[in-house]
């Protein structure tokens, strides 16, 4: 439209050892001395359970880029994936399930780590898929970060700022942990009682973004700025019936996901740990080295700083992570991603009302001679939401689009497993042009818009090519294909850090309010 453009076993037979052979030497030529960097990079590799603090993410600097010499920041735009939570209750049950079968192998022999048998099975007390304490923090700390952005290039008010999230509770909290950030409140108390301030009949569609989260409540100024529900534009994914029904419920549209699950790399990662501890294989199949890789990364989001390495972690081996990673990531790709154009083309409601907000506050500052102390100037807005939500914009964008370079479509496929270990380990500087979701949606991952006016860019027709935005993703620059100085972009040149508003409106011009047909996108008429 507008953008860039089964079933399965859990048993082994012998007769594909020689196969897991050949699998194991194509992951160790790639991974022999991943473990001996910093340890980053074992965090890094979480999938979308990846803590915000290990996004192994680099920022990408471009040659040809516009200068901002003289370039002013005027209004500042983020999307914000929810903080660090606890696992859903069917991990949690099947963590607790997994224990006991390990427990009950030690007993029988099995050189299991003591240290697990005596750990607490992770999560076992916590609210099922709520905000835990480090969730509270990364946002915190976001909070102060992006404040701290906006006041180094512009006084401004929080009436000038607007807060939106999805009425999921992990979203409201951690747009408060945000707020209480921004407003230099004290440190954070990570407590949040869900049953106040909330859809009462004077803001059905708020929520005070104070909740006894700091002493600056006593001050009546803070006490009436509120966070807009819109579970429209922040969780469209959820409403999109031809989304839900020919994608999220379709187990053929991500073919590639069981695939790769069938894959050698996965039998080897299997029967390495059957061997390793002596294990039954009737008594564990693949999905616990799944159970396995997901409660590690949640213990390691969760976990603090000095906090001794969760003992689930030492199940898995260095040659492991990357596969059940990939695993992960081909389901992310495939369902919420590049997978499919109606994966990203349902996110246009939110993209479209972004560029709206930047657009209108271009033609406010315009209007004003390009007064940075215009009272009426809107000056950010902030929108929490969802890993569902986070990546569909991204690709919208054509951000980390593996067919940067290729002259046709360049899929993840289940058969782009040695690619994908190439484009992370042959560099210490991320392939701008890799889908990988823990550099896309880690727990409080956020894309960021920033809007600039540089006066000193070359004359033009059209006053609004004066007009820079530049695209960040957790926070550091990347290759933006859109702003490519060379069309099509290529491997060597895959896109720059910043692209007109005159590029953008033009590209997106189908996603604008006034433009995008909801309906036709969503109904149930087209099939995959």
């Amino acid at each position: 439209m507008l953008f860039i453009s089964q079933n399965y076993t859990s048993k082994v037979d012998l007769w594909q050892m020689g196969a897991l052979f050949s699998a194991f030497c194509a992951i160790a030529t790639f991974l022999l001395c991943i473990f001996n960097r910093e340890p980053e990079t074992f965090f890094s590799g979480l999938s979308s359970k990846t803590a915000y603090r290990f996004c192994g993410l680099k920022s990408y600097e471009d040659k040809v880029s516009v200068q901002f010499k003289r370039c002013s920041l005027v209004h500042v735009n983020v999307l914000l994936r929810h903080g660090t939570r606890a696992p859903d209750s069917k991990s949690i049950k099947s963590f607790t399930d997994l224990h006991e079968r390990l427990k009950e192998s030690y007993n029988n022999g099995s050189p299991i780590p003591y240290k697990l048998l005596t750990h607490p099975i992770p999560f076992k007390n916590a609210a099922a898929k709520e905000l835990l304490p480090r969730g509270f923090q990364e946002h915190d700390g976001l909070g102060r970060r992006f404040f701290n952005l906006m006041r180094q290039h512009f006084n401004f008010t929080i009436e000038n700022v607007d807060f939106y999230s999805s009425s999921i509770d992990r979203c409201i909290a951690s747009g408060r942990a945000f707020y209480n950030g921004f407003i230099n409140g004290p440190t954070i108390k990570p407590i949040w009682n869900r049953t106040l301030y909330c859809g009462n009949e004077e803001i059905p569609n708020s929520c005070l973004l104070n909740n006894q989260l700091s002493e600056i409540n006593n001050n009546d100024h803070y006490k009436k700025k509120n966070i807009t529900i819109n579970n429209y534009l922040l969780r469209f994914f959820a409403d999109c019936k031809n989304y839900i029904e020919n994608i999220e419920k379709n187990k053929s549209a991500i073919q590639e996901y069981y695939q790769f699950l069938n894959s050698n790399y996965i039998i080897n990662s299997y029967e390495n740990f059957i061997k390793r501890f002596n294990l039954k294989r009737e008594n564990y199949t693949f999905d616990d080295l799944k159970i396995i890789f997901l409660a590690c990364a949640y213990e390691v989001a969760a976990m603090d700083d000095y906090d001794d390495l969760s003992p689930w972690c030492s199940l898995l081996t260095p040659y492991d992570y990357p596969v059940w990673e990939y695993l992960a990531d081909l389901k992310h790709y495939w369902r919420k991603s590049y997978g499919y154009e109606l994966n990203y083309e349902q996110s246009c409601p939110l993209l479209g009302e972004i560029i709206q907000q930047i657009y209108n506050v271009a033609i406010n500052f315009q209007k004003n001679n390009y007064s940075q102390n215009n009272p009426t100037l809107h000056r950010g807005s902030f929108w929490f939401g969802h890993a569902e939500t986070i990546l569909p914009i991204v690709a919208a964008l054509g951000i980390f689009n593996n067919s940067i370079g290729h002259s046709t479509l360049h899929k993840l496929t289940a058969d782009s497993f040695d690619e994908r270990l190439r484009m992370i380990y042959d560099t210490d500087v991320p392939s701008p042009t890799m889908f990988r979701t823990s550099y896309i949606a880690p727990f409080a991952g956020n894309v960021a818009f920033l809007l600039y006016y540089c006066p000193d860019l070359e004359d033009s027709d059209n006053d609004l090519d004066k007009f820079r935005v530049k695209v960040l993703i957790n926070e550091k620059t990347i290759a933006w294909p859109l702003a490519s100085s060379i069309q099509p972009p290529t491997l060597d040149h895959p896109g720059e850090t910043n692209a007109s508003l005159t590029t953008i409106l033009q590209y997106f011009n189908g996603c604008m309010p006034n433009n995008y047909d909801n309906n036709k996108v969503c109904s149930l008429h087209k099939t995959f």
